[in-house]
């Protein structure tokens, strides 16, 4: 397809969806756009297919690093951010974890619906459906013209800044020489942290990886076929997708 790039990612992306139109999927399943509706996909039924929840979201992971065009580049991350983004704390989940936690989401929503009675009509469910599809069509995703930009600036002229009008702190980073804006920025990637500074501290994750290199993984005994998993990570993500 024209609008992706000859690449590892592309062929990747490209087998995931190659295998998922040869076959049926048994449970839970996501409809997924092969080529996205914000670089100019349609709803189509050559450009669907249905993916499991995990192989939806290594999709999203890959469909970045296809293209070329900046603005095709951003909106793919954007989507990208919106199915990635973790907890509070920043934590971003892995595949297994995010097909899990949309599996459970749907028999939650089995389980919530399950017995409650539709008053809609069929007439009023097809109307419903024919006007979110016609919107979703209509959805524009070009750039805002230079109309609306002089709209959006003028509705915002007299309004306080989000800082309420203080400036951020400059701070001067003595290992890179660059001048830094915020609090926040300069104590997290510059300061003692800047990767320039020779007694830079080494990262935690790698101060973590050393302290645990050597130490025997915790065993646990899957429940349901009696396997010894090594480790807590690899125990949940075999209990997620064990058959017996």
């Amino acid at each position: 397809m024209k609008q992706f790039l000859n690449n590892k990612y592309s062929r990747t992306y490209f087998s995931i969806i190659d295998r998922a139109k040869n076959r049926i999927i048994e449970g839970y399943k996501e409809t997924h756009h092969i080529v996205p509706r914000s670089i100019g996909g349609n709803d189509s039924p050559n450009n669907l297919v249905d993916l499991t929840a995990r192989e939806h979201y290594v999709c999203h992971l890959l469909l970045p690093h296809m293209v070329n065009n900046t603005l095709h580049k951003s909106k793919l991350f954007h989507a990208m951010g919106m199915m990635v983004r973790g907890n509070a704390h920043g934590r971003i989940y892995s595949s297994w974890e995010y097909e899990r936690a949309r599996r459970d989401h749907a028999r939650g929503n089995t389980l919530r619906q399950t017995g409650k009675q539709m008053n809609l009509s069929q007439e009023e469910r097809t109307r419903r459906s024919d006007a979110m599809r016609t919107a979703r069509q209509q959805r524009s995703y070009t750039p805002l013209s230079e109309t609306v930009k002089a709209n959006i600036s003028k509705a915002r002229k007299g309004q306080p800044a989000h800082n309420k009008g203080k400036p951020a702190n400059k701070h001067h980073c003595p290992h890179c020489d660059k001048t830094i804006s915020g609090d926040g920025n300069f104590s997290r990637w510059h300061g003692d942290n800047c990767k320039l500074n020779p007694n830079r501290l080494i990262d935690n994750r790698e101060t973590l990886s050393k302290k645990l290199k050597g130490k025997p993984k915790p065993k646990y005994q899957c429940s349901k076929c009696d396997r010894m998993i090594g480790g807590k990570n690899n125990f949940e993500r075999h209990q997620s997708s064990c058959l017996k």
